[in-house]
């Protein structure tokens, strides 16, 4: 199989399972998306989300209309099938609890070349739902690139299994918000300057989650911004709701 012939098997299998996880989610609960408009035709793209069930790693590629590329723990790329699915499917592994500097130019190079990059600043699921304090990777790979970030909010999907349980549907929703871009971009910042980065990126993420899923930055009416700046989008895409 040439060039083409991989990258044609790995878009189908990309496109296959976001049909089937976007049926199956369709059916099984009462699942919404918001804010499509917001999102960027082209070019380098930074998508942003909460993580409150493992599916919310497809999310992006179920309501953004393009291809997105997002890493994943390296313990999940050593579980037979599954590791093989993820490396189908275009993820890539990521080492937590520590600086990943292979899989941040990974990010970097997708970002390169025009491509859109998911990230759960969190670096884990979200065991009560809520927000918890962001890791500060997401505002590394932002300031080295000058991407734009797009918020993600996911609420919901937490509830999909129990709710089939009880032979009801769960609401999940999903709103995207407007993109922003870090400032200064690609300069050296301080440590604590990037932490304040990293907390206005979630306040932005905060703002658009229900109350009870906003977690460590529920008083995201204090948000500020000094670090972020909305840009004047240069198209939308206009996706099914």
């Amino acid at each position: 199989m040439g060039l083409a012939g991989c990258y044609n098997f790995f878009t189908m299998f990309y496109r296959l399972v976001n049909f089937i996880v976007r049926s199956l989610l369709s059916i099984f609960s009462d699942f919404q998306i918001t804010g499509q408009e917001n999102i960027p035709r082209s070019g380098p793209l930074i998508v942003a989300i909460n993580h409150i069930h493992f599916i919310d790693a497809l999310i992006p590629g179920l309501v953004i209309p393009r291809r997105t590329v997002g890493m994943a723990k390296v313990e999940a790329f050593r579980t037979p099938g599954l590791g093989l699915g993820m490396r189908l499917y275009g993820a890539f592994p990521v080492q937590r609890g520590q600086v990943d500097r292979r899989a941040i130019n990974r990010a970097l190079a997708i970002l390169r070349y025009g491509g859109a990059f998911a990230i759960a600043p969190e670096g884990t699921r979200s065991k009560t739902g809520g927000l918890q304090k962001a890791r500060d990777g997401v505002t590394f790979v932002a300031l080295r690139s000058g991407a734009p970030i797009l918020p993600v909010a996911i609420a919901g999907t937490n509830r999909v299994f129990p709710e089939i349980r009880r032979l009801r549907r769960a609401k999940v929703r999903v709103v995207i918000g407007k993109p922003f871009r870090l400032r200064p971009e690609g300069v050296q910042a301080a440590k604590d300057e990037i932490r304040r980065m990293t907390d206005e990126i979630m306040f932005e993420l905060a703002a658009l989650l229900p109350e009870e899923y906003r977690g460590v930055y529920g008083r995201c009416q204090d948000e500020t911004h000094r670090y972020i700046v909305f840009p004047e989008p240069r198209g939308a895409v206009i996706g099914v709701r």
